[in-house]
């Protein structure tokens, strides 16, 4: 904090913390599998994760320890993350690799979200994951894992 006073807390997780700084999130993680994932996802500019705005650090060796900087993302509203779990919810649970068809995604949502919103996160959803499958392949994928980067959605946390 003394050599950052606009830093805040952002939140924790069961591998990391994050902290706020003049519009960047900048997590501290335990999890080698997030460095390695952080590090690729910078090298290759993937467009499907927050951007990365730093090369990620390995701070300390043992225990290991991390830090990753990145654009800090507008938060899903709770509307949103509704949808988003209707969607999500069969992948944490192992059962297949693909959302819901978009036929009861529409029934289920279209009468209290906006019906171009519900296509939007649907298609944006469906891309994340389908380049998910191709590159990191990633098993997390919740609601408070993704954030939205102006319109685009994007996934925050890329730990295994």
């Amino acid at each position: 904090y003394s050599l950052d006073p606009s830093m805040s807390w952002f939140g924790a997780g069961s591998n990391g913390i994050v902290y706020k700084s003049s519009g960047r999130a900048i997590k501290y993680s335990k999890d080698i599998s997030e460095f390695r994932n952080t590090t690729f996802a910078f090298e290759n500019q993937l467009n499907w994760v927050v951007p990365i705005l730093e090369q990620p650090v390995q701070i300390q060796e043992n225990p290991f320890l991390c830090k990753v900087v990145m654009k800090e993302l507008e938060q899903i509203s709770e509307k949103q993350s509704n949808l988003f779990w209707y969607l999500t919810d069969h992948l944490l649970k192992g059962i297949k690799t693909e959302i819901p068809d978009v036929g009861s995604v529409m029934e289920n949502f279209v009468l209290t979200m906006d019906v171009n919103e519900v296509l939007n996160i649907y298609n944006q959803v469906e891309y994340i994951i389908q380049e998910n499958e191709k590159t990191l392949k990633l098993q997390d994928l919740h609601p408070g894992n993704f954030g939205w980067d102006g319109n685009r959605l994007k996934l925050l946390d890329l730990s295994m």
